[in-house]
């Protein structure tokens, strides 16, 4: 029977979507799996344009703007799929003569599987036009539902192989796919690298330094010499292929170890007249999303490969950071030429340059009309972790000589040259040139680099490919040089999906790293760490522990600490908040091991553990670990020698003497990292060890907590210590406990605000053992939702059984709720013997439409539109007129821009001196910096962007408020203007017959900045359109592209990292209602919770524990949160004091 999975889109002639997950993941309900799309219907002069044209196909519709819906959506390889549709909304054009294309008339479509990484992806394609040939006439369609039909395939499964996923590549995925669930794959850390080594290249001894490195990192590192995989690049390409599909860890890291010619060949693909390595990450799928990370090692000689590996392995370790300094950590050199490429290259490097600011670099500096090359090379001897250049071909002057006559020594920078003929590497490029400059005594250059092949580039492409690096570098928080390319490549992909004019193929094949891709790049200064761990062991442990502190002392958590003992064994673990770690090994280690430790921006550790081979040898009994004994007088349990939660239990362990004689006078301790498990007697002492006898030792007793259940992992770190010898052995023990393990079948509900809603449950017992007697109940911290009955008897639940609760659950879903919020329950499963399990439940209520309000994103920023109605906080459009000509008390910014980034752009960006502190995403301004592109930024920006891109996201100034973000200009017939008005209240910027560059449309609208006093004490934003006109949709065909994209309206904060999107490329949410004249939009962190004044620990009651907590909080004794300020502030000053506390009393006491 087939499975129908309904999404409905609403689409727009105008309009496309990228395949981007950032668009949709708002969109996609997973539960139900529907996708919505909504956009507006714009069909000036479409009739023209048709019959003009007469035979239509898709490169037309492309130029036109008519552009196809298309998202990429997860499939199953054991699934048919299928598409029908149903057209519910539509609108016709009459006399329209066309002939509209084949691959056009085919229209709705499920494209052939295309694969990243092993992760299986669809893309759902559709043109929102049908031509009826008989009354020539044009049906443009404005909502239709898609429904996905998925069958049961019975074919033999073709034993697909199931491709680890790191979690560089997890973060990329969740970038672009809309329902994206990889919980069934392996996700390994780390990943595996394979060198492909040419020529002698694998025997030179700081290559075979950078493979032992990789390893004691924790990588799985392979190497194959171009003797066994050829030369060329189908060859080569052919190994990688087989590895890829049978290896147990195929390659995620592809480094090619040679130049592509002399001793140590190694070929390269031709793309379109330009070099390129891409191709061989493209395995699975005929797409243009890769399996791998690539880079290119390009030394053609032994020395030049010994220069280039000691300058990788001296970054990482940051070995000479004594000699170097650390200044250089916090620097950039960013360069603009604008000489042929127009302002955008600088506008570029402006958002670079931001981003980098708000990731704390102290010294920026930046070059858009200079001496170019001389300034490049200061620069580059002065010490720099970044260098970007933006410009043209022949990098203004600056090349190789320049590069080498740069004396950085070790300060050598990750180098973005993404221009023409920056990396043309058959030849000697730019991007090689850095890499090999200098020697192993005397370095030079960069560390890695980037550049672009071929003369023929354009702006666009080369703008957001170079913004993504960065964005993936810092947003994304991608650590290897290799992720941060492929996470440009994917920028550009998602900004333009249908490759108008291979621009998508060339640009993601022409720019390639010249470097170790699998190099972890440094966002900030090295910090060092201070590690405890056994520098010396003895025979027979299995058991690591280590404590990482950093220079403070102060416990460093998420750090990784690797075990390496030899290439088959590699074990690791991550220390926790209090800097704690067990690295546990399947074997004893009987020979010396290496520990390494690994955090992001602190210097790597690593040193020599040794085996003690003189010691004795005292190992755990393998066959018979521990035995229970449960005879304690407050167990409930039977006695049985099992362990169950809520029990008090002895334990007793089982040791090996491997000794030729007896070992006494030795201590045992016990201890454990788990929080299910409290230990309380966790020392025993050893008389005595006979050889060769295994010997039960103990007990230490263990308290079983009893939420406790069977899919827990328990182990227990079991230490023996000789007093005598000053001797130590440490062991893991697995402790398996027998336990129910509840799990709750899937709930269906679908509740409105104001329903009151029956939960019946199912439960499935997945444990090893019976529940007894058990009940259910639930609760939530939300005055949101009333429970009617909260609690309810299930009964009897056996190992593999389900069972229904008798009687149902009864929930009240509050009025104020928000359409599509979704409310995270607690089920608690529990009995009288000490059992007791907490399960979550999500429950979404409401289904969001454009008459609710977008958001929250994680911050907690919600967007209200003039729609929304039924919501307090619903704005209306007031339009506050300051421009002077129309009677306003506006002042005029004197903001100038022609559009297109052409001309100057020093008066495109005017600042702004706030009268009061501004908070924004919980960050403080004193200035705004205002926008002839439609935007401000809070803080102080030198950016012009005035090509929009999505939010969050690389591309513009961060923070950002974009009200209209388009490519707008002065320059015209229109008086536009931007104004400022100011009062201790709000302020207003106003954009003023503004006109869009590419059709010349009167754009009118304005950002009102209030002082307000909000629960999370961030201010609030209201943006006003008194005249709307979305019309830029790009250009494509000529030989230089103009971006399209419409117009991006939303927020996002310092970091680029979270935000919301109202708008983009004419693309709305669900909850957004399509902008228009005369509508506004208000932007806060305020929703419709209620909060009750004086209800300070909010549980729905003004009593004297909420007095107390506001005295503790006068006194500075404990101070309240934010959200408790907001309500102990009875008299509502911005104040908390004793006239509050005597307000509370007086509503007590009902006064």
């Amino acid at each position: 029977m087939p499975k129908i999975v309904a999404l409905i889109f609403l689409f727009n002639v105008a309009f496309s979507i990228d395949d981007n997950a950032n668009a949709y993941n708002y969109n996609f309900n997973q539960a139900l799996k529907s996708l919505t799309v909504n956009v507006d219907i714009d069909d000036n002069d479409l009739l023209e344009k048709l019959n003009n044209q007469y035979h239509v196909d898709v490169d037309f519709l492309y130029d036109i703007g008519i552009k196809p819906f298309s998202a990429l959506y997860m499939v199953d390889n054991n699934i048919d799929y299928s598409i029908s549709y149903n057209i519910t909304e539509s609108y016709h054009i009459s006399d329209v003569n066309i002939e509209l294309d084949q691959s056009i008339v085919d229209n709705f479509s499920f494209s052939e599987t295309m694969t990243m990484r092993g992760v299986d992806l669809a893309k759902i394609l559709y043109f929102p036009i049908q031509y009826d040939y008989e009354n020539k006439s044009l049906e443009v369609i404005e909502e239709v539902e898609i429904f996905i039909l998925e069958e049961e395939n019975f074919n033999e499964s073709d034993g697909n192989h199931v491709v680890p996923i790191s979690r560089e590549f997890e973060k990329l995925l969740e970038s672009m796919v809309v329902n994206l669930d990889v919980s069934s794959r392996v996700v390994d850390d780390f990943g595996s690298i394979l060198y492909i080594c040419g020529g002698s290249s694998a025997s030179n001894s700081y290559f075979q330094d950078l493979v032992q490195w990789r390893r004691e990192q924790g990588y799985k590192v392979y190497t194959a010499n171009t003797s066994a995989t050829g030369t060329s690049q189908s060859s080569i390409k052919s190994y990688i292929e087989n590895a890829y599909y049978t290896w147990e860890y195929p390659p995620e890291y592809i480094v090619l170890v040679g130049d592509t010619g002399g001793s140590y060949q190694v070929g390269y693909s031709n793309a379109s007249g330009g070099e390129s390595d891409y191709p061989y990450t493209l395995i699975d799928g005929n797409d243009l999303l890769p399996e791998m990370f690539i880079g290119r090692i390009s030394a053609n000689s032994s020395s030049d490969l010994s220069n280039i590996i000691n300058k990788t392995l001296a970054y990482e370790k940051a070995t000479f950071i004594d000699y170097t300094g650390t200044n250089w950590y916090e620097s950039a050199a960013l360069v603009g030429d604008p000489s042929a490429t127009g302002n955008s290259a600088i506008i570029t490097n402006e958002y670079v340059e931001n981003m980098l600011n708000a990731f704390d670099f102290n010294d920026i500096e930046t070059c858009y009309v200079c001496s170019y090359s001389s300034w490049m090379q200061n620069r580059l001897e002065e010490g720099i972790l970044y260098f970007n250049y933006r410009g043209y071909i022949g990098t203004s002057g600056f090349g190789s000589s320049h590069i080498n006559n740069a004396n950085n020594g070790y300060m050598t920078p990750f180098v973005t040259f993404i221009t023409c003929a920056t990396g043309g590497f058959s030849g000697t490029a730019i991007s090689e040139s850095f890499i090999r400059a200098g020697s192993v005594a005397n370095p030079k250059g960069g560390v890695a680099a980037v550049g672009t092949a071929t003369s023929s580039t354009h702006t666009v492409p080369n703008n957001i490919l170079d913004m993504g690096i960065y964005d993936g570098i810092f947003s994304k928080n991608l650590r290897t040089a290799g992720a941060a390319l492929v996470n440009g490549k994917l920028s550009l992909y998602n900004t333009y999906p249908e490759d108008p004019y291979q621009m998508t193929y060339k640009f993601t094949h022409w720019n390639n790293l010249m470097g170790d891709p699998v190099l972890h790049l440094w966002t900030d200064t090295p910090k060092s760490i201070n590690v405890s761990y056994p520098s010396t062991i003895n025979i027979g442990t299995d058991l690591i522990s280590v404590n990482i502190v950093d220079d403070e002392g102060q416990p460093l958590g998420d750090a990784r600490v690797v075990i390496y003992i030899d290439e088959e064994e590699v074990y690791y673990s991550y220390t926790d908040e209090n800097g704690f770690a067990s690295i546990y090994c399947d074997n004893s280690i009987d020979s010396n091991a290496k520990i390494t430790v690994i955090k992001d921006n602190y210097i790597p550790f690593s040193d020599l553990i040794l085996v003690d081979s003189e010691s004795a040898n005292i190992q755990i009994n393998q066959q018979t670990m521990f035995y229970v004994y449960d005879d304690n007088p407050e167990n409930q349990n039977s006695i049985d020698g099992i362990a169950q939660p809520g029990e008090i239990v002895n334990i007793f362990f089982n040791l090996d003497n491997l000794s030729t004689s007896s070992i006494s006078s030795l201590e045992g301790h016990v201890s454990t990292n788990s929080d299910k498990l409290d230990i309380l007697d966790d020392t025993f002492t050893i008389d005595n060890l006979s050889p060769f006898i295994p010997t039960t030792v103990g007990p230490i007793e263990i308290y079983i907590h009893e939420d406790l259940i069977a899919s827990d992992l328990l182990d227990l770190n079991l230490t023996i210590n000789n007093s005598d010898m000053n001797d130590g052995w440490s062991f893991n023990v697995p402790f398996d406990v027998i336990s129910p393990n509840i799990n709750l079948m899937p709930v269906t509900v679908m509740p409105n605000p104001g329903d009151i809603v029956e939960l019946d449950f199912v439960f499935t017992n997945t444990g090893e053992q019976e529940l007894i007697d058990s009940y259910i109940s639930i609760d939530i911290a939300s005055s949101l939702i009333n429970f009617i009955q909260d609690e309810a008897f299930i009964g009897d639940i056996y190992p593999g059984q389900s069972q229904v609760i008798l009687n149902p659950l009864v929930i009240e879903f509050g009025e104020d709720i928000i359409d599509g919020s979704v409310f995270n329950f607690n089920i608690n499963i529990y009995n009288n013997s000490g059992f007791n399990q907490d399960i979550n439940l999500n429950i979404t209520v409401g289904v969001a439409d454009e008459h609710d309000p977008l958001g929250p994103d994680s911050y907690g920023y919600y967007i209200y539109d003039w729609t929304d109605i039924g919501y307090s906080l619903m704005p209306f459009y007031d339009w506050i007129e300051i421009d002077p000509s129309q009677g306003g008390e506006g002042v005029d910014l004197g903001i100038e821009h022609s559009g297109n980034g052409d001309g100057s752009v020093v008066n495109s960006t005017k600042y702004v001196d706030l009268p009061f502190i501004f908070t924004f995403y919980g960050e403080d301004y004193d200035e705004i910096s205002v926008s002839a592109n439609g935007w401000i930024a809070f803080g102080h920006s030198n950016m012009e962007s005035f090509r929009n891109y999505q939010l969050p996201g690389p591309g513009g100034p961060s923070p950002m408020v974009a009200a209209f973000w388009d490519d707008l200009k002065t320059t015209g017939s229109q008086n536009s203007k931007v104004f400022k008005y100011l009062n201790e209240d709000y302020v207003i910027i106003e954009w003023s017959n503004m006109l869009t560059k590419q059709h010349n449309d009167i754009q009118t609208f304005q950002v009102i900045l209030y002082n307000s006093i909000t629960p999370t004490g961030d201010d609030e934003i209201k943006i006003q359109y008194k005249e709307f006109n979305n019309t830029t949709n790009g250009d494509y065909s000529q030989y230089t592209p103009y971006h399209g994209c419409y117009s991006t309206v939303g927020i996002e904060n310092h970091q680029a990292t979270v935000g919301l999107e109202y708008t983009f490329d004419n693309k709305y949410p669900d909850a957004a209602a399509h902008l228009q004249d005369e509508s506004a939009i208000f932007i806060t962190t305020r929703n419709t919770t209620v909060l009750s004044s004086g209800d300070v620990n909010q549980d729905d009651e003004v009593n004297i524990l909420d007095i107390i907590m506001v005295i503790n909080h006068i006194l500075v004794i404990e101070e309240l949160d934010a959200i408790s300020q907001f309500v102990a502030d009875m008299d509502e000053d911005g104040t908390i004091n004793i006239l509050d506390v005597i307000l509370m009393i007086n509503l007590i006491l009902e006064y």
